[in-house]
């Protein structure tokens, strides 16, 4: 005999998944439980609003919350949780704001997260490419067989770039020179 007869079957898989992550089982049965609750309050038919007239705007409105007739919570209040608050939704979504942290971070010693790590700079860095302009104009000349670089690479005062022989200004000029040669933006 199982030890969660108690449980819906809906609700066997969840409390199943919670004991396998080491949640003790009165947890995950008070869990399980408030959850029953709340779907039950969400399937309970509700009436229809009734039309109430609006309230007339306050005369004075740089103190919006008094107007309104509730202070603004101050930190150590207790505040009303709404009935759709479901626990675990907020540990999965700590979590995974935790573990999106400790992957974006240097630190951490994991092989296969430094490899996602550098994919992921990898992606970005496409995606900030295939977005500008200028990395635009430079590859198209690039696959036209040009060698296309920074001028600051041969001098450190010089500005522009450099395709092929000749030495362009600025940014606006290397996108007049590609579409010359048949670039279309």
């Amino acid at each position: 005999m199982s030890r969660n007869t108690w449980c819906p079957p809906e609700y066997r898989a969840a409390y199943d998944a919670l004991t396998r992550k080491k949640i003790r089982a009165a947890d995950a049965r008070a869990m399980i439980e408030e959850q029953m609750k709340v779907d039950a309050a969400r399937s309970r038919p509700v009436a229809p609003p009734t039309a109430e007239p609006e309230p007339s705007c306050p005369p004075v409105a740089d103190e919006p919350r008094r107007a309104v007739g509730k202070p603004a919570p101050r930190v150590g209040d207790l505040v009303q949780l709404p009935e759709s608050y479901d626990p675990m939704i907020v540990q999965i979504a700590l979590n995974r704001r935790k573990n999106w942290q400790r992957a974006r971070s240097g630190r951490g010693g994991n092989h296969m997260m430094k490899a996602a790590r550098l994919i992921m700079d990898g992606n970005a860095e496409t995606v900030r490419r295939e977005s500008d302009p200028v990395e635009r104009a430079k590859s198209y000349l690039r696959r036209r067989g040009y060698i296309v670089y920074d001028g600051a690479v041969l001098e450190p005062r010089q500005q522009g770039f450099v395709v092929g022989r000749r030495t362009v200004p600025n940014a606006a000029a290397l996108i007049d020179l590609a579409r010359k040669m048949g670039w279309a933006a």
